[in-house]
């Protein structure tokens, strides 16, 4: 259970996912720019919400916690650019049980939410990178960890 590939790609616009910050509300959002129809969501815990079109393409995704510190995370080295579409779960498996972990580092330039057991990054893994900005982590075929790269300004002030 949990956000499933159904396919990975050249980078495109379709793909593209871009990250911000609301101060006011306090909840990141991670959306691609291209207007299409919001065709259903996922919800992880009540933490993070990603909302699909109809072809299984992310268009946007909130996320609803508190960070925690951890000056360990790192950009993917190694991430292939690329694009992602998504299996659209059955109406049955749209809400998923399971632990979210959302860290950034001391400055705040690099945020991870995690998606079930820790990510083990020596497991095989996968990164693509959606943007300048945005990277997913798969594992099996499955959505295991988002990485953003908000650069010197940093997520908070």
């Amino acid at each position: 259970m949990g956000l499933n590939v159904a396919k990975i790609s050249t980078a495109n616009s379709n793909g593209e996912l871009f990250a911000s910050y609301d101060r006011s509300v306090k909840i990141m959002s991670i959306s691609n720019p291209l207007a299409r129809a919001w065709a259903s969501s996922i919800n992880f815990d009540n933490y993070v919400i990603i909302d699909l079109d109809a072809q299984g393409w992310i268009i946007n995704i909130d996320l609803l916690a508190k960070p925690r510190l951890n000056d360990q995370l790192t950009i993917p080295d190694s991430a292939t650019p690329g694009a992602v579409q998504w299996v659209i779960p059955p109406a049955a498996e749209r809400f998923v049980a399971t632990p979210i972990l959302f860290e950034t580092n001391r400055n705040r330039r690099i945020v991870r939410i995690t998606f079930g057991p820790i990510l083990d990054v020596s497991a095989q893994t996968q990164a693509i990178k959606t943007s300048e900005q945005v990277y997913l982590q798969l594992q099996h075929a499955q959505l295991k960890a988002i990485l953003v790269d908000f650069g010197q300004k940093g997520l908070w002030d």
